[in-house]
């Protein structure tokens, strides 16, 4: 039965708002993430150098990540026995509670829940970011240090979700990359001047490898994230090129700097991952294959007052490069996720 304290949490809650209680842990479900039955509880696994001592899980069954930094840890755990749930998403799609997740304090001390929301929203980005679609924390309940349930919250968040996809993005249910790759999201997430560069290019890679607004949205998309990563990375942090420099460069020049900067083996003139592409820029004089791309994007936003066959791209050169363009930001975002941007 619920008391005094527990009913002052239930009351007049809005989505991510603070609880007047302090909690010692809180529970929540995640939609539509991909299933897995890994575990990364010694992480020596992940890392030879790791010295310290196995990470805390939770539930008694397999298939649980558990993301730890020095303050907070999530659990994220795929739910038991979901045989059915799992072939029933596969075949009809929808919405599915595939997930729950355990959020606390390393070091065991109370929070309150605005605290833990500072903490869920990059960690559903990043989830995000590895599905390719966009999943969602739904039903919060909160416990204090005797394991009392002293707050719950059933209404849904104002936070965006997507029908079930069986197509993924670069998460894999045989891999703990997820885990190896989220301290270096947390990080240039924390840093105020990457934050809202990082929210705004993780919400535009998602709608661009969705691709639900069609491809050539998608493709306006990639090119505008890979020059704001770029301006980002080589002018606000880097400072190895003035922004009045940076702004005189074509779109091509801007994005060949940053995939340069950031060290990429990405041949800008022949790949025979993308045939179509290298025969165009073969075809027009050896352009590369990001002038091949800002040339499409240009035609999109700025179709030629004459159209004509030789100034269209078909759906098949547009498809592929819908697909070197998610490709070429997924490269670029890894690596600044792993680089330290700090230096």
């Amino acid at each position: 039965m619920a008391t005094s304290q527990n009913e002052s949490c239930k009351t007049g809650m809005h989505p991510f708002v603070n609880a007047p209680c302090d909690i010692s842990s809180l529970v929540f479900h995640v939609t539509n993430f991909e299933f897995f039955n890994l575990d990364n509880f010694y992480p020596h696994d992940l890392d030879d150098s790791y010295q310290g001592p196995p990470l805390k899980g939770w539930l008694d069954f397999e298939g649980q990540f558990v993301f730890q930094d020095l303050e907070w840890r999530i659990v994220l755990c795929t739910l038991d026995n979901c045989f059915d749930l799992q072939e029933m998403l596969h075949s009809q799609g929808g919405y599915g509670i595939t997930h729950v997740c355990k959020l606390e304090r390393t070091d065991g001390k109370p929070f309150k829940f605005e605290e833990a929301v500072d903490r869920i929203e990059p960690f559903i980005y990043y989830l995000s970011f590895a599905r390719g679609i966009w999943v969602a924390p739904i039903v919060f309940a909160g416990y204090d240090g005797s394991g009392n349930l002293v707050f719950e919250k059933w209404e849904n968040v104002e936070q965006k979700t997507d029908p079930w996809s069986n197509r993924s993005c670069w998460f894999e249910s045989d891999s703990t990359d997820l885990v190896r790759l989220f301290p270096g999201f947390i990080k240039l997430w924390n840093d105020e001047a990457w934050k809202d560069v990082l929210k705004i290019t993780i919400e535009w890679f998602i709608e661009g490898f969705k691709g639900s607004s069609g491809v050539s949205a998608s493709i306006v998309l990639q090119i505008a994230a890979l020059e704001r990563l770029g301006w980002a990375l080589l002018v606000s942090s880097k400072k190895a090129i003035s922004s009045d420099g940076f702004g005189k460069l074509t779109a091509a020049n801007k994005i060949n700097l940053l995939v340069s900067f950031l060290g990429l083996t990405v041949d800008p003139s022949v790949d025979e991952s993308f045939p179509i592409l290298s025969k165009l820029s073969r075809k027009d004089n050896g352009k590369s294959l990001f002038e091949v791309m800002t040339e499409i994007r240009n035609k999109i936003i700025h179709p030629p007052a004459r159209k004509s066959k030789s100034n269209d791209f078909n759906d098949v050169e547009l498809s592929e490069a819908w697909i070197f363009g998610s490709q070429l930001l997924l490269l670029c975002l890894f690596e600044l996720i792993e680089m330290d941007v700090y230096k």
